[in-house]
C-alpha cells in the first residue's frame, strides 16, 4: 500500500544502527571500484510497492495468486482486527488487491493504525492515487467487512461493506481498464514509507480472511503462494493453509522464528542483488559489496543455533552451500567488468540454487518458501 522501497528493521541482535553501519562500510569499500567500473548500472524502481524478486516480501503476509486467466474481480472478507491496549504507536492495514505486469496496482481494505490516536476506516488507492490511503467508508475493531473489485469497461469499481453497521460504498476509480491484471492478493501490510524510515506495526488481534472469490469463483490455493509477514517489530506471521475459503495469520515461533531472524539480515541486503541480477542487469560494486556483507553476516547466527534434529542435515547443507556462495560472489566481484557481465547468467543460477536450498529448510520449519 504505502511501501517504496525495502527498508531496515531491528531484528534480535541486529539493532537498526548496525544495519546503516553496514551499508555505510559498503558504500565506502566500493567507491574507488565503482569509479573504475564507469557506473554502477540502472537504478530500478518498480512502480507497484517494491517486493524484491528471490526475498521475502517484508512488510506483506497472506496469499498471492497468478491465476490462468486475467483478473477481472476479487472479494474477501475479514473482521477488522483490534489494536490492543498495551500495543505502542503502529500501522497495519489489511486488504486485497490486484496488479498487471506493467505496474498497474489497485486496492481495497481497512487501515488499523495508532498515530496519536486509534483510527480506523476503510480505504482503497491504486497508482494515480501513488498507492496512499484514500478515505471510503467508517469501520470499527472487531467489525466485519467484505471487500470487493470488479474490472469495469472505465476501470476498476472497489466496493468496501461495513457487514456490521450495514455501511456500503463503491469507488468507480477510471483505472486499469486497459491493463491486464495477472495477479492478485489477499495481505496484511506492516506499511513503509522510505529506506530507513518505517512504521511500528501495532499489537492486534488474529487477522483471518475468508469468503474468499477470485473472478466470482472460489480459488484454489497452494501454500507455494503464501508468504511471511515480517515486521518492524521483530515479529513474522506466517499464514496457515487455506481451509474452506479460509486462512489466518499467526505469529511464528521456536526454530522457524529462529531461522527467520537469522537469514533476515542476508535477505535485506541482498533484496536490490537478486532483483538486479535476476533481472539481467548486472548489480553494481555497491549493490554486491553489500549483498556480501549480508552473507557474512548471516552464516554466524545460523552456526551459533541449536537447530532440532528433523532440521540439522538440510540446515548444514544450507549453512556450507552459503558459506560457498560467499566465496563464489567474492570472487565474481574480483572479476574485469566485462568477464562479470559474461558470467552474470551463471551468478543468477547460484542464487537459485541457494533458494532452492532455502526453500528446503523452510519447508522442514513449516514456512512457505522464499517468493520468486
Amino acid at each position: 500500500m504505502f511501501l517504496v522501497t525495502i527498508v531496515s528493521m531491528t531484528r534480535r541482535g541486529v539493532p537498526l544502527f548496525l544495519v546503516v553501519l553496514l551499508s555505510l562500510l559498503v558504500l565506502a569499500s566500493a567507491v574507488v571500484s565503482i569509479d573504475s567500473e564507469g557506473h554502477n548500472g540502472p537504478s530500478q524502481h518498480s512502480s507497484h510497492p517494491r517486493v524484491p524478486v528471490g526475498a521475502p516480501q517484508y512488510g506483506f503476509g497472506g496469499y498471492q495468486l497468478y491465476p490462468p486467466k486475467p483478473v477481472t474481480s476479487l472479494s474477501g472478507e475479514w473482521t477488522v482486527p483490534t489494536i490492543a491496549a498495551s500495543s505502542g504507536s503502529g500501522d497495519a492495514s489489511t486488504w486485497i488487491g490486484a496488479q498487471a505486469s506493467n505496474g498497474a496496482f489497485a486496492q481495497v481494505g481497512t487501515v488499523e493504525n495508532r498515530l496519536g490516536g486509534d483510527r480506523y476506516y476503510g480505504f482503497w488507492s491504486d497508482v494515480p492515487k501513488g498507492f496512499l490511503p484514500q478515505y471510503e467508508i467508517a469501520v470499527a475493531p472487531g467489525d466485519k467487512v467484505e471487500a470487493r473489485m470488479a474490472l469495469q469497461p472505465s476501470g476498476w469499481a472497489v466496493t468496501l461493506d461495513d457487514l456490521t453497521s450495514n455501511t456500503s460504498r463503491t469507488i468507480h476509480t477510471h483505472y486499469g481498464s486497459k491493463d491486464d491484471f495477472n495477479s492478485c492478493e489477499w495481505f496484511q501490510e506492516n506499511p513503509v514509507y522510505s529506506q530507513f524510515v518505517h512504521t511500528n506495526y501495532p499489537t492486534l488481534s488474529t487477522v483471518a480472511f475468508e469468503s474468499m472469490m477470485l473472478n466470482h469463483r472460489e480459488p484454489t490455493f497452494n501454500y507455494q503462494e503464501a508468504q511471511t509477514l515480517s515486521t518492524q517489530n521483530d515479529t513474522f506471521f506466517v499464514p496457515t493453509h487455506v481451509r474452506h475459503d479460509a486462512f489466518s495469520l499467526v505469529a511464528a515461533k521456536g526454530s522457524a522464528l529462529a531461522f527467520l531472524n537469522d537469514v533476515y539480515i542476508e535477505d535485506e541486503l541482498g533484496a536490490e542483488f537478486f532483483e538486479s541480477a535476476t533481472q539481467g542487469i548486472e548489480p553494481g560494486n555497491i549493490t554486491t559489496n553489500t549483498y556480501i556483507a549480508g552473507l557474512a553476516f548471516e552464516l554466524p547466527l545460523l552456526r551459533s543455533q541449536s537447530w532440532p534434529t528433523h532440521v540439522r542435515k538440510v540446515m548444514d547443507r544450507y549453512i556450507t552451500d552459503q558459506q560457498r556462495l560467499e566465496s563464489y560472489m567474492q570472487h565474481w566481484l574480483q572479476e574485469a567488468p566485462g568477464e562479470r557481465r559474461g558470467n552474470l547468467e551463471s551468478v543468477v543460477r547460484r542464487l537459485l540454487q541457494a533458494d532452492n536450498i532455502a526453500d528446503r529448510v523452510r519447508s522442514h520449519l513449516g514456512l512457505p518458501p522464499i517468493y520468486d
